[in-house]
């Protein structure tokens, strides 16, 4: 009597695991028709790359040596709290 509830148990379990692995193969299909179809109808809208332009200001602020001493404080003051 054990021995078929056991056979049994494993034949529910196979079914379930096969219906549930049947169910995601469908839904990954139909989540990649979709995709092509939505694509297809609303295309994304391609944007113009724009060079960006460095003016003199900011070219001399990154030069700036204080600014650079900042950073290298604020670096050396995480690395303390941290370690």
């Amino acid at each position: 009597m054990e021995l078929n509830l056991a056979v049994e148990s494993i034949k529910f379990m196979i079914i379930g695991m096969t219906v549930v692995y049947a169910f995601l193969i469908l839904l990954v299909y139909a989540m990649s028709i979709q995709s092509k179809i939505v694509t297809r109808f609303f295309p994304e809208k391609k944007q113009p790359i724009q060079k960006p332009v460095i003016s003199q200001e900011v070219a001399t602020e990154v030069d700036d040596g204080s600014t650079i001493a900042a950073i290298a404080g604020a670096i050396k003051a995480y690395k303390n709290k941290h370690n």
